[in-house]
């Protein structure tokens, strides 16, 4: 029977994760008014055979809720040794809108129009510029969680590119239609 291969460490924010370790870093998103910095949390899961590397997130909008326990559980659920690739989690993207109850940053911009943001733009470019230079650009595969927020009703969807196919192969093993 062949050896399976070893995975490579993998570099977040400049220090490495080694095959079949578990690292947390924060990622500094911006500055409170104070001046004390408000940082995301990262969590990245390095499995130990190679394989894609996964990004699933959630509160983008800091008023939706659901996706911030779903990625905890995933996390809980990871064992480290059976994984293939790399999982990076990160439950709340927009802390300043998860902090204040709000799907806008204080600038009453929705982040999640604001990819692939801009480093001398507005609060929300620059976060979203951040997170999308230190954090996405090193992802094969994005997961961005939504769920209805306050006064919102949002139905079960997947949002994707059916022209790619391999795309197409990770929605379907979601269970979309066809």
């Amino acid at each position: 029977m062949a050896r399976a291969k070893k995975n490579t460490p993998f570099t977040m924010l400049g220090e490495q994760v080694a095959p079949g370790e578990r690292r947390v870093f924060e990622l500094e998103a911006a500055k409170l008014y104070t001046h004390s910095p408000l940082t995301i949390s990262i969590e990245v899961v390095n499995g130990v055979e190679p394989g894609p590397t996964l990004l699933i997130c959630a509160a983008i909008h800091g008023d939706e809720l659901n996706g911030v326990e779903i990625v905890r559980q995933t996390l809980a659920k990871v064992d480290v040794a059976k994984l293939r690739g790399t999982l990076i989690a990160v439950p709340v993207v927009n802390v300043f809108g998860f902090i204040h109850k709000s799907r806008y940053l204080p600038d009453r911009r929705d982040l999640n129009r604001c990819f692939p943001g801009s480093i001398r733009g507005s609060v929300a470019g620059r976060m979203a510029n951040t997170f999308f230079n230190e954090v996405a650009v090193h992802c094969s595969h994005i997961i961005d969680l939504h769920t209805g927020a306050i006064h919102r009703t949002n139905l079960p969807q997947i949002r994707a590119d059916l022209s790619n196919d391999e795309t197409t192969k990770i929605a379907n093993a979601f269970g979309t239609p066809g």
